[in-house]
């Protein structure tokens, strides 16, 4: 959507590997919802892509 979440955290990259360290709670902000608490620890981020149902209408069995 072209939009961002926010997390002010400590990054940190070995391996190819992204790595979030957050050593209190912290608050996950977007401009589409509301703002998350994540709890400290150390976090991977992912990229979460959005659902697009397929334009094909899907075949059913019927059983009559």
């Amino acid at each position: 959507t072209g939009h961002a979440h926010m997390l002010p955290a400590e990054v940190y990259e070995a391996d190819g590997t992204r790595m979030l360290l957050l050593r209190e709670p912290a608050l996950l902000v977007h401009e589409e919802h509301g703002a998350l608490t994540v709890p400290p620890g150390w976090w991977e981020p992912r990229l979460q892509r959005e659902f697009v149902p397929s334009s094909r209408p899907v075949s059913r069995a019927r059983f009559d």
